[in-house]
């Protein structure tokens, strides 16, 4: 499956999309897997094995999980990470007067994401600069950029 994000900021998968903004979290210090929506508590059964105080450990662990997004609410990223699309539920939009402010925090996080290795078939700081582009087109036609 092939999906696209409006203004040329994105054409491909799912998965390397995710891929993709797990690498824009890391890059702005974001937990993405610890957070709301993305963090699963393990399973009982996958640690029943363990003794006694390792139990006690993850079970404390997990109580504190996941993460809630509010600490991160100011940061301008989090429109484009906290309700990403996936496989089951590509579409949605981020607004157009959200655009300028991700477009300038991805634009800040550039040094970082191009240290960062997005794998052989993802070229995250050439992806970033893509979608950074297309959100300053549709924030300069005053439209939203919309995931098809």
């Amino acid at each position: 499956m092939i999906c696209k994000v409006s203004y040329g900021c994105w054409r491909g998968t799912p998965s390397a999309f995710g891929r993709f903004r797990c690498l824009l979290a890391r890059a702005a210090g974001i937990p993405l897997g610890l957070m709301e929506g993305f963090c699963r508590p393990m399973n009982p059964i996958d640690y029943e094995d363990l003794r006694d105080w390792r139990k006690k450990f993850i079970e404390g662990v997990q109580s504190w999980l996941p993460l809630s997004w509010e600490p991160f609410r100011g940061d301008a990223l989090v429109v484009l990470l906290h309700r990403m699309p996936d496989d089951n539920d590509w579409g949605g939009e981020i607004e157009a007067a959200q655009c300028a402010p991700l477009a300038d925090r991805m634009e800040a996080l550039l040094p970082k994401i191009e240290r960062l290795d997005g794998g052989a078939h993802l070229d995250t700081a050439a992806k970033a600069r893509r979608f950074i582009d297309g959100l300053r087109r549709a924030a300069a036609r005053g439209k939203p950029v919309v995931f098809h």
